[in-house]
């Protein structure tokens, strides 16, 4: 097939006058078209089969009735809701990481303790006294081991 060098040119030219013009490439090869042609037509497709599954995803959130309309809904729901649909989709690594994400909410986390010192001047104290403080220490130390 001939290449017309007149369109090729006038071509150029309305390239120059468009908006971001510049950061345009023209395809003078037919091949080329085609090939760009049929990435373009399998990325809408792509795009359309994608809406598609959100839509499909809607659809079962709704049916969990974890619908967005209510403001009672947790991020933690969202969370277990897209667990289960990686479980059913047989996502299994994407589950796990949905999992680890909602045990942090889910399992309570390990209570901090109190610490308490105090400092008792030795010389202050009677032998009585140092006896007592030394058994209530003791005591103290055995009910935290338990």
């Amino acid at each position: 097939m001939a290449v017309n060098h007149k369109k090729i040119e006038a071509a150029k030219e309305r390239l120059k006058d468009h908006p971001g013009g510049q950061n345009l490439q023209m395809i003078t090869n037919s091949d080329k078209a085609r090939e760009y042609q049929k990435r373009a037509v399998a990325a809408r497709k792509r795009n359309k089969e994608r809406v598609q599954e959100l839509r499909e995803f809607w659809k079962d959130f709704d049916k969990a009735g974890l619908s967005l309309g209510g403001d009672d809904i947790k991020g933690v729901d969202v969370l277990k809701f897209l667990m289960k649909k990686a479980f059913h989709d047989e996502d299994f690594e994407l589950a796990g990481q949905y999992a680890e994400k909602i045990a942090q909410y889910e399992t309570p986390k390990l209570a901090s303790q109190q610490v308490t010192q105090t400092n008792i001047d030795l010389k202050d104290l009677s032998d009585e006294e140092f006896q007592r403080e030394l058994e209530k220490l003791e005591q103290d130390s055995k009910k935290d081991s338990e």
